[in-house]
């Protein structure tokens, strides 16, 4: 399989992933979220699943149409800002 200068390799990708906010904050309960997400009207565009063991993670639309996202900590906390 051919690829560019920078070694992108040509072809379709492996997987859709959704592209995800630079910040994500966390939440206490990602189910909690998706289902108030839903409750309000937003969108569940990834659902709430395990990242190994280091937490969980899920991917929203409000009904503005913002995308956001949540991280639920395990056995990472995640990044601290400030």
């Amino acid at each position: 399989m051919a690829g560019d200068a920078r070694g992108n390799r040509a072809g379709p990708p492996v997987a859709a992933l959704p592209v995800l906010p630079a910040a994500v904050p966390n939440s206490p309960d990602a189910d909690a979220t998706a289902k108030a997400v839903e409750h309000s009207g937003g969108k569940v565009r990834t659902a709430p699943a395990d990242v190994f063991t280091y937490g969980r993670m899920a991917a929203f639309t409000d009904p503005t149409g913002a995308d956001f996202a949540v991280w639920q900590p395990r056995d990472t906390g995640g990044a601290a800002i400030g």
